[in-house]
């Protein structure tokens, strides 16, 4: 589903990403990580095409763009602030062809229940500034299954919350994942994740992706020094 070959970014002067090498297949749950500033993030924008003028890229990149949604590290972020959640998720729906109010109303209620609202009415009239990170970011999963995408980048989503709100946004992303049978790439820095609902890691350092694979093979046989002290760092 996604196919990175040999692929580069260079901004001006600097090397961003070097010869990436990755390949995603249909039904992944795919964790990327390293540290910060290691290209992670960059890496995610190169597979939906978010790179802004300027950044020159090189290699072959297949990937199914138009399925594709991303859910962001700051929910609040990708919304309007001052604007009701309703009304986001009325414009959001006419973007996608629906004209009658009674059918995105609908709509809404039903991607709401899915994602574990049940004052879908409540929630609807609040805007994002007035709710809690956790549910921003329910509602951030929501509007992203909107299109009905095949898969999902979900960059470092639990990184703002607190560990029991980790927990449960990390749930409801693996039940959504099983349920709908979607492909899931995961940027996260923490390799409990990755163990606990990668089926597959990659690990990236200064604009390399330097080992990738099952994560039990990755994490029970790592063939790289740096692999090998983000184990260490994880099991102290």
């Amino acid at each position: 589903m996604i196919k990175l070959e040999e692929c580069s970014v260079q901004w001006k002067e600097q090397q961003l990403l070097s010869s990436i090498n990755l390949h995603v297949y249909e039904g992944d749950f795919f964790c990327l990580i390293g540290e910060s500033g290691g290209g992670k993030t960059l890496l995610s924008r190169l597979m939906l095409g978010w790179l802004p003028k300027g950044f020159e890229v090189s290699g072959t990149i297949s990937a199914k763009q138009d399925k594709m949604e991303i859910i962001l590290q700051n929910p609040i972020g990708s919304m309007q602030a001052n604007s009701k959640v309703g009304a986001q998720f009325h414009h959001l729906l006419k973007s996608k062809g629906i004209k009658e109010k009674r059918r995105r109303e609908q709509q809404m209620m039903q991607i709401l229940a899915s994602v574990g609202f049940s004052n879908m009415g409540e929630i609807l009239n609040k805007r994002p500034f007035q709710l809690s990170g956790g549910m921003c970011q329910k509602i951030a999963i929501a509007m992203a299954l909107i299109s009905q995408p095949e898969i999902i980048i979900a960059d470092e989503p639990t990184s703002a919350l607190d560990a029991e709100s980790q927990q449960n946004m990390m749930t409801l992303l693996w039940n959504i994942y099983r349920e709908r049978g979607l492909t899931i790439v995961l940027i996260t820095h923490n390799l409990n994740m990755v163990r606990e609902y990668g089926t597959h890691v990659g690990i990236v350092k200064e604009g390399r992706l330097i080992e990738a694979g099952t994560t039990r093979q990755v994490l029970t046989n790592p063939q790289e020094k740096y692999t090998q002290e983000l184990i260490e760092i994880f099991e102290r």
